[in-house]
């Protein structure tokens, strides 16, 4: 008989047997468990992380600031905004003279004057009496207060010399200045007419002259002073005559920021100097010798600027300009780091009654060749007429000027002239290669 399989023994899990199932397992895994300890946190550790943290902010700021400031001249170049192109607008011929006066003189009945008039039309009757005139120079000061927000005052370490606002490249605004009392290259202190000051830098000069444009950036001058200052208007200076009214603003005095009123006692002289020669306004303003400024018209507008011993080195000769009109292809070329072009001759002009008196040819006569200058190299001589510059007939100086700013420096220009020889004059030609006046 069979015997009957016993079933097999189950083995009934009771919590006292699971238990020990888990410390098994537990012991068995113990390597791969992780003991946690509580970090025993006080306030001196605070503290001292706080620190740490300072100090490591302090260490990556100074680091940041010394390398923006070693990198900022690249990125600058880099990055710099695009400046535009300057261009000094020509003189345009209108009706009436410039800078004339509405002051009008009216007269009796008998004949004599009784006085002056204010303006003109309706108030033509009305008679100057001191209160009427303080009226007037209200007015005048007026017009003179507005001009001075192109003025500016540039200091330096020995001088201060006042300056022009003349134009505006989009990045930088240009000043028109004197270059005599600082070096090339070096930066200055600008007061606008707000009394706010920024620093100007040097962009570029005419050493015939004795002029030089620097440069403010925009970004420097806060949206409040933009709003106190504005780029000059030039006038038409050949248009102004002896007796026009002149204001004078500027450093003329000795002290910045001075204005003076009077007229215009002559306009008709010219300053000789290589390769040009220039309008010189004289004024009736007094000036110290050394004075500088700018002169304006009545309608607000420059008509001179104001230099040092133009028409005289006497201690205390009233202000005199250079007209306006004579410098603004000189502006613009500056204005645009270029140079007028230079070949170093000082002439004459020889009219048609001079030519015929003295027998010789019309044209600019050279009276001097400056030492190493292009025209010295290129053979010109003391005593040679110039009759040509390219294609162009000279007819003197001012001819003979303007033909030169056609040209740029390096420019290769052929020179047609007549010397004298043993008989009668002989042409003779020369090439030459434009200079720069910088």
């Amino acid at each position: 008989m069979r015997e009957e399989e016993k079933p097999e023994k189950q083995v009934e899990h009771t919590p006292d047997n699971a238990s020990e199932e888990s410390q098994k397992k537990e012991e068995e895994f113990s390597f791969l468990q992780e003991t946690i300890k509580k970090d025993g946190f006080t306030k001196e550790k605070l503290l001292r992380k706080c620190v740490q943290i300072a100090l490591i902010g302090l260490v990556f700021g100074g680091c940041a600031s010394l390398g923006f400031y070693a990198l900022k001249p690249v990125a600058s170049r880099l990055f710099a905004t695009k400046t535009d192109k300057v261009s000094i607008p020509e003189d345009q011929e209108e009706d009436g003279r410039d800078g004339e006066s509405d002051v009008q003189v009216t007269e009796s009945t008998d004949g004599t004057n009784d006085g002056q008039s204010i303006g003109s039309g309706e108030n033509s009757a009305d008679v100057l009496t001191g209160e009427n005139y303080e009226e007037l120079m209200d007015s005048v000061y007026a017009i003179a207060e507005e001009a001075e927000k192109s003025v500016v005052s540039i200091s330096t370490d020995d001088a201060e010399i006042s300056g022009l606002i003349v134009a505006s490249n989009g990045k930088e605004y240009l000043i028109l200045t004197g270059n005599g009392v600082w070096e090339q290259g070096a930066s200055c202190k600008v007061t606008l007419a707000d009394k706010s000051t920024c620093r100007g830098t040097w962009k570029t000069q005419d050493k015939i002259i004795g002029l030089a444009i620097l440069a403010v950036d925009r970004s420097e001058i806060s949206s409040a002073s933009r709003k106190q200052i504005k780029v000059a208007t030039l006038a038409n200076s050949n248009r102004i005559s002896q007796g026009s009214a002149a204001i004078a603003l500027g450093n003329m005095f000795g002290y910045s920021n001075g204005v003076g009123f009077g007229m215009i006692s002559t306009a008709d002289h010219k300053k000789e100097l290589a390769d040009s020669a220039y309008q010189i306004l004289g004024t009736d303003i007094a000036a110290t010798r050394a004075g500088t400024g700018v002169l304006f018209n009545l309608q607000g507008e420059v008509t001179g600027i104001i230099l040092p011993n133009l028409l005289t080195d006497e201690e205390n000769a009233p202000a005199s300009a250079y007209g306006i009109s004579d410098l603004k292809h000189l502006i613009e070329r500056m204005s645009n780091e270029e140079s007028e072009g230079y070949l170093g001759i000082h002439g004459v002009t020889v009219d048609e009654g001079i030519a015929e008196s003295e027998e010789m040819p019309m044209g600019l006569y050279v009276q001097q060749i400056d030492a190493e200058s292009p025209a010295m190299q290129a053979g010109i001589q003391s005593g040679d007429v110039l009759t040509k510059i390219g294609k162009i007939t000279i007819t003197g100086i001012q001819g003979y000027q303007r033909a030169l700013q056609k040209y740029k420096q390096g420019d290769q220009v052929k020179l047609t002239g007549m010397r004298r020889g043993t008989e009668d004059y002989v042409e003779i030609e020369y090439s030459v290669t434009v200079g720069s006046r910088e």
